[in-house]
């Protein structure tokens, strides 16, 4: 059974210096594609970062003020949701896969970090 959400990973900047991380945004965006309303139990979603799961990332997406869409996402409607989590992501100068996964769905980032 094809699931009805569609899942996308949101990572801005994708080229981003040390010093700069605190201008990173990661975050997601899931639309529901079918007929009825769903929880799309967001809760569940786990982000890897460079094939080991963010523990960073996942007390942001437990945590906090929800709109109401965060646990009834109604047809056609999209919910989205981006956190500052570029300090805690990277820890030093490098490539970074990201990995965005919510049931059998994925979507991938790469971020590039400077000196």
């Amino acid at each position: 059974m094809t699931s009805p959400l569609s899942i996308k990973l949101l990572a801005s900047p994708t080229t981003i210096s040390m010093a700069d991380r605190a201008a990173f945004s990661i975050g997601l965006e899931v639309h529901n594609r079918g007929a009825s309303k769903v929880d799309p139990e967001l809760t569940n979603c786990t982000l890897s970062v460079n094939g080991k799961e963010s523990m960073a990332w996942n007390m942001a997406v437990g945590n906090g003020a929800r709109e109401p869409s965060w646990v009834d996402l109604a047809p056609g409607k999209t919910v989205t949701m981006s956190w500052p989590l570029g300090g805690e992501l990277f820890g030093k100068p490098g490539r970074y896969h990201l990995v965005l996964a919510l049931g059998d769905q994925e979507s991938t980032a790469d971020v590039t970090v400077t000196k």
